[in-house]
């Protein structure tokens, strides 16, 4: 019987072929409900943000990394579930601006 030599170089096309196809596959069957990039809003107040980047959780829920866009925001950066969250067309965008604008000018309540 004839052995195969194992040596680091056919380890590493292995595992990058290994990679590469899992990659692949994952990339065709995952479907999300937001794209990265895309203007999103909080279900229940006007939360203006941008889509940076998704995950799932290990029981396969989607988790979504935003970026409030409201300047006077004082955490900007968001881990949301997808169900707290909401698409926002582009030519909403602007009322949803000024709608957060005008709460922040909202007396504060103890």
């Amino acid at each position: 019987m004839q052995q195969t030599r194992i040596t680091r170089r056919s380890i590493l096309a292995s595992a990058v072929t290994l990679v590469a196809g899992a990659t692949l596959a994952t990339a065709q069957t995952e479907q999300w409900t937001f794209e990265v990039g895309q203007l999103v809003s909080h279900r229940d107040q006007p939360c203006l943000a941008m889509v940076l980047h998704r995950t799932r959780t290990s029981r396969g829920d989607e988790v979504y990394g935003i970026r409030r866009l409201n300047d006077n925001a004082s955490v900007r950066d968001l881990q949301i579930m997808v169900c707290a969250l909401v698409p926002v067309a582009d030519h909403e965008a602007e009322a949803m601006a000024e709608a957060e604008a005008a709460l922040n000018w909202l007396p504060k309540t103890a």
